[in-house]
C-alpha cells in the first residue's frame, strides 16, 4: 500500500509542471486520509515550508506560495533541490555574471555571440511560451488567483526571468569549462 506522501507525489507529478493544487483539493483526492497528514506530506515536498526548510528533501514537487488571500502550490516534476535554491533571481548577480564576462572576453565579444545566443533561445522557447499563453488565456495563472487583472496581455512568466536563467547556466558552464568558449562548453 503506497504512503500518503508517494500518492500526493503522485498527484503532483500528473499534473502540467505549475499547475495550481491546493490543500483542499489533495483532502478531496485523498480521502479518507487524515487531512493532518495530507498537509504534512505536501509540506514536506513542497520548497517554501518550514517542513521542507527542516527536512531538507532531494528533489521537490510543488513550490508553495502564500498570495494575499491564500495558500496555493505550483506543481513541479520532481526538480532538485540543489537547483531551486540557488540564488539565481537577483538582477545584480545576473548583471556580475555579464560583466565578470565581458572583462574576461571582451565587451564586444559577449555583446555578439552570448547576446545572440541568448535571442535563439527566446526564439526556442517562443512556440512553448505561445503554447502556454494560449492555454492561460493570456493571463497569468498566479494574478488571477490573486484577483488582479491586467488589461496587458502576459509576456513572459512572472516567477522566473529567461535572461536570469540563461545567464546563470552560461556562469555555471564557464565555472566548470573554464571558457564558454570551447568544444566541451557547447556540449
Amino acid at each position: 500500500m503506497k504512503s500518503v506522501r508517494s500518492k500526493v507525489i503522485e498527484i503532483l507529478n500528473g499534473k502540467d509542471p505549475l499547475s495550481v493544487v491546493s490543500l483542499n483539493e489533495l483532502y478531496i483526492q485523498l480521502a479518507p486520509a487524515n487531512r493532518n497528514t495530507i498537509r504534512a506530506a505536501l509540506y514536506g515536498v513542497s520548497i517554501g515550508t518550514p517542513v521542507s526548510e527542516r527536512n531538507k528533501p532531494s528533489d521537490f514537487y510543488a513550490i508553495r506560495l502564500n498570495l494575499v488571500q491564500q495558500e496555493v502550490f505550483l506543481t513541479l516534476p520532481g526538480v532538485p533541490s540543489s537547483d531551486l535554491r540557488k540564488d539565481i533571481l537577483s538582477i545584480e548577480k545576473t548583471n556580475g555574471i555579464i560583466s565578470r564576462l565581458q572583462s574576461k572576453y571582451g565587451k564586444e565579444v559577449i555583446d555578439y555571440w552570448v547576446l545572440s545566443a541568448q535571442h535563439r533561445s527566446v526564439v526556442q522557447a517562443a512556440s512553448g511560451m505561445r503554447k502556454a499563453k494560449r492555454r492561460d488565456g493570456s493571463a497569468c495563472r498566479l494574478c488571477i488567483l490573486e484577483g488582479r487583472f491586467s488589461d496587458k496581455p502576459v509576456s513572459a512568466c512572472h516567477l522566473v526571468s529567461r535572461r536570469t536563467l540563461f545567464w546563470s547556466a552560461l556562469d555555471d558552464v564557464e565555472r566548470m569549462k573554464g571558457s564558454i568558449f570551447s568544444v566541451e562548453a557547447v556540449e
